[in-house]
């Protein structure tokens, strides 16, 4: 109600949750566009279809693509189905 009470102990958090976005790519392509509408530059992790592995190193085989703060572009060297993590 906005009022503190005198010899009582209160506790604030201040940390907030970083927002993440989770993107399914049904259809194997070489292109993912992932509109995420996290107003950041997220880093990205990939698992795909034909493995059980997340690839949080995705630079080392694919690129991202900032667009905006919104959305961005995963470009693979094959056809890949599975999922972005983003974060």
């Amino acid at each position: 109600n906005g009022s503190l009470v005198l010899e009582k102990i209160y506790a604030v958090s201040m940390y907030a949750q970083d927002a993440t976005y989770t993107h399914r790519q049904n259809n194997a392509s070489t292109v993912w566009t992932v509109n995420h509408n996290l107003g950041k530059f997220p880093s990205v992790s990939i698992k795909f279809s034909s493995s059980d592995q997340v690839y949080e190193n995705v630079g080392a085989f694919a690129g991202v693509e900032y667009i905006d703060k919104n959305n961005l572009i995963i470009n693979l060297a094959a056809a890949e189905s599975g999922y972005a993590y983003l974060n």
